[in-house]
């Protein structure tokens, strides 16, 4: 069975990745990855730990992705000079299903140890690389996957389903508008969001073959026009990307990096300003001390440096150093 994939990614927020003092580590990391914006940031299931309407969440610097238990999805953004918070929320419009589920199951395990009551501490809590709904449409699925920089969105269209049908709505915008370069611009008091324009093709007889594609927006709501294609054929959206920050919104700095040599995890510490630095869920120290301070950071990376598997801050009300011998 011939099965379409409609695939594009909007920009979230600035990288969760910090600079490196060390030339050579820094170009090791670029080299690895492609750049900041391939990092793997996995879904965390809910189960208790944040607001009981939630199923799944991804936090990066300056930002939260919620998937809600009704499909909405959230992203919380916040402004490090003016501290506000911006929630835009989207909602697929006339939909057959939109009860998520976690896909992929990620090699993140959460843990919880707060407070000093062992019976009320999480442990092992699962965590996703992709959350999907099936069926979110007559004959398509939705998945969503968070990185670091992005979010990538993929509809996975079975013959004779309508791509047409898929229309999602914004609330938390003052309007929207399709821009000249094709991406769409998401328009609000907190200031201007862009969703990158969606690029498509198909894979032909080993060629890639290109199709027409753009968004189309009315009001507040936006969905797709595709160009001819071959039915055939799966149909690939892919995203453009757009990169434009490292960190979190105060100065970071890295002064040690370690690979296990039986794992191939990568270690890297220093030291960071940022109280929105990405640390991940159930680490040692998820919050710094004091806002004007500066705490140790230990991040945790897999082999190929795509996925964060921990971070967390380390010290306390006053300024520390963190190096590696």
């Amino acid at each position: 069975m011939k099965i379409t994939k409609i695939v594009w990614a909007f920009i979230l927020v600035p990288s969760c990745f910090v600079f490196l003092q060390h030339p050579m580590a820094q170009a090791a990391i670029v080299a690895e990855t492609g750049g900041p914006a391939t990092v793997q940031m996995p879904f965390v299931q809910n189960e208790g730990q944040v607001d009981a309407d939630v199923a799944f969440y991804s936090t990066t610097s300056r930002s939260t992705l919620f998937v809600t238990r009704s499909g909405k999805q959230v992203i919380r953004l916040r402004d490090a000079e003016s501290e506000s918070v911006l929630a835009i929320h989207e909602n697929f419009v006339g939909a057959t299903n939109t009860k998520p589920v976690g896909l992929d199951s990620a090699p993140t395990r959460i843990h919880h140890f707060k407070g000093d009551e062992p019976a009320k501490w999480q442990q092992n809590l699962a965590s996703w690389q992709k959350v999907g709904i099936n069926d979110v449409y007559p004959g398509i699925d939705f998945q969503l996957r968070p990185l670091a920089q992005s979010a990538e969105k993929i509809f996975i269209i079975q013959p004779g389903a309508d791509p047409g049908m898929i229309r999602l709505s914004i609330d938390g915008i003052d309007s929207l508008t399709v821009s000249g370069d094709g991406s769409l611009e998401l328009h609000s008091s907190f200031g201007d969001l862009s969703y990158s324009a969606p690029v498509a093709y198909q894979e032909i007889d080993q060629q890639r073959v290109p199709v027409k594609v753009s968004y189309l927006a009315d009001d507040k709501n936006y969905g797709f026009k595709v160009g001819q294609y071959d039915t055939d054929y799966p149909l690939v959206i892919d995203p453009l990307v757009r990169t434009t920050f490292f960190g979190g919104s105060g100065y970071e700095s890295g002064s040690g990096i370690a690979v296990n040599q039986t794992t191939g995890s990568v270690y890297i510490t220093g030291y960071t300003s940022s109280a929105d630095f990405p640390v991940t869920a159930g680490v040692f120290k998820e919050f710094m001390d004091e806002l004007d301070n500066q705490d140790i950071y230990v991040a945790k990376f897999d082999s190929d440096l795509t996925t964060l598997e921990a971070a967390s801050y380390y010290g306390t009300t006053g300024w520390e150093y963190g190096t590696a011998a």
